[in-house]
């Protein structure tokens, strides 16, 4: 198995998602990365809330379009609807008042037994949308309470994840 190769020196992450093809990095304001993937992205003045599970419930209502996620034959043929994008969507929202009101993210996540009966069927697409609209309302009243600033320190993260990579490649070599 190869190991990937480094980032050029001189770049910063912001840089490299630049390189991505990442249309909007002018306005970034925070990006979860996971990997080698961007998995999420708040640009300008959007909703926070919008990163954490409007599209998932969105698809799942057909109020957004089916698009590549949302849409998996074999849990709608199954079950009624896309089970796996309504248990992602809800873990994205529990995950976002947790943020929101400890400043952290459990992990593995505590209702990990609700959301495995969710992926397998066991709720109604009624129940789903009743339990996402009650934590909607939960994670609008956090953000409004929420001690978290409204802006991000951007030199402070980027010296954190540059530090990061730094202690991680040090250790391999």
């Amino acid at each position: 198995m190869s190991r990937p190769s480094r980032p050029s020196k001189g770049r910063s992450l912001l840089d490299l998602v630049r390189l991505s093809g990442f249309s909007d990095s002018d306005r970034l304001i925070h990006l979860f990365v996971g990997g080698s993937e961007l998995h999420g992205a708040k640009v300008g003045e959007t909703d926070d809330t919008d990163l954490y599970g409007v599209s998932q419930f969105k698809r799942l209502t057909g109020e957004k379009g089916s698009g590549k996620k949302g849409q998996r034959p074999e849990y709608i043929g199954k079950f009624g609807y896309d089970t796996k994008a309504a248990m992602h969507g809800l873990r994205l929202l529990y995950e976002c008042h947790e943020l929101m009101t400890r400043g952290a993210i459990t992990l593995p996540r505590p209702e990990k037994d609700m959301l495995i009966e969710i992926r397998g069927g066991a709720w109604t697409l009624e129940k789903v949308l009743r339990q996402a609209q009650k934590m909607f309302k939960e994670v609008e009243e956090a953000v409004a309470q929420s001690p978290l600033p409204e802006r991000v320190d951007r030199p402070a993260i980027s010296r954190l994840v540059a530090q990061a990579h730094l202690e991680f490649w040090a250790a391999r070599d």
